[in-house]
């Protein structure tokens, strides 16, 4: 009898909270590992690269494409599974709430125009200063991917697939689906994403085309947060992946459409590229009202409130700051 006046009862909320405290705990432990895990494995690729232990020709379509999958594929894809089987996320915990009908559709098209977005800031600042060229580049991942579109038809589906669906698969998966999701509460979401975009764009293996991933990682990671679903934000990479490889051609027609001939004059292609940003910027307006879905339900971290729901929130940062810090002397010494 005595024995059983000791039984204390849990309530059930206490029990459902100390689980979602735990849960909390190992998620954002998974973030840091998975930093420190993405860093030391592309800083450990590159370094083999740079030394010839691993040989591949990127000048030629079958090296290029290689390197691609290692950086874009397969180490991603080979650290998130890692992450997943280690810390048993759950689907729910990578992929987020599946979205509607609407913005699966809206999503592409919403990447697409932020993708033409940024080429066209390029493009621009290239065109006035000669520094634009030096610092701000379409990422050598498009750029030599572009080159084969057209040489036959399965030249392009696997150019497409090396150049567009990777990144938007295996990449999407480390960086918007065990990283992002749970590194941080922080508000605003500026705060939230920056610092795991920017790692997401060191660990890109292209230091000269490191300020459009990082716009395009923001974009993502955006989209990431505001809907609370990997879908859409893999959907939108997609959408942007495609964009940086047609967007020469496109801009070619659309100037032989208007003009009627290739705009040569300097001044008249600097307004056509203002012009043009202007009316993508408009353009985007609809796209990003349905992305961002602001209901405190749709974030996973809303949904786990507890006590101590910013305690690795630090921690993150810390890692994430220690191992952006580590890239950028990785580079600094190897490059």
């Amino acid at each position: 009898m005595a024995n059983k006046q000791q039984m204390k009862i849990v309530p059930p909320r206490s029990a459902r909270a100390g689980r979602e405290r735990t849960d909390l705990v190992k998620l954002k432990s998974m973030v840091s590992f998975a930093m420190i895990f993405a860093t030391l494995s592309v800083m450990g690729f590159l370094l083999l690269e740079d030394r010839a232990y691993i040989s591949i020709a990127t000048a030629e379509f079958a090296g290029f494409s290689l390197w691609a999958l290692v950086i874009y594929g397969l180490l991603p894809l080979l650290i998130s599974t890692v992450c997943i089987l280690i810390f048993r996320a759950e689907k729910s915990d990578i992929l987020g709430t599946r979205p509607s009908l609407v913005q699966f559709l809206v999503a592409p098209i919403t990447g697409f125009l932020f993708g033409l977005l940024i080429w066209t800031t390029v493009q621009l600042v290239q065109s006035l200063t000669l520094l634009g060229e030096t610092w701000i580049r379409i990422p050598g991942l498009w750029q030599k991917a572009s080159l084969y579109l057209g040489l036959s038809p399965a030249m392009g589906l696997l150019t497409v697939m090396v150049a567009a669906v990777v990144p938007a698969t295996s990449q999407e998966l480390l960086f918007r689906g065990v990283i992002l999701p749970h590194y941080s509460v922080e508000r605003p979401r500026a705060l939230r994403i920056f610092l795991p975009a920017l790692l997401a764009a060191m660990l890109s293996g292209d230091l000269h085309g490191l300020l459009v991933l990082l716009a395009m990682a923001l974009v993502s990671s955006w989209i990431r947060i505001a809907s609370d679903s990997l879908y859409l934000s893999s959907l939108a990479t997609l959408g942007m992946s495609f964009s940086m490889l047609f967007a020469r051609g496109l801009f070619s027609w659309i100037t032989q459409i208007l003009f009627q001939m290739p705009l040569v004059d300097h001044l008249r292609v600097r307004i056509f590229y203002v012009t043009f940003a202007l009316v993508l910027i408009v353009l985007l307006i609809a796209p990003v009202s349905v992305m961002d879905a602001k209901s405190p339900r749709r974030d996973p971290m809303a949904r786990k409130k507890s006590r101590n729901q910013g305690t690795l929130s630090p921690v993150n940062r810390i890692v994430a700051i220690l191992s952006i810090a580590a890239m950028a002397v990785f580079y600094y010494f190897v490059f």
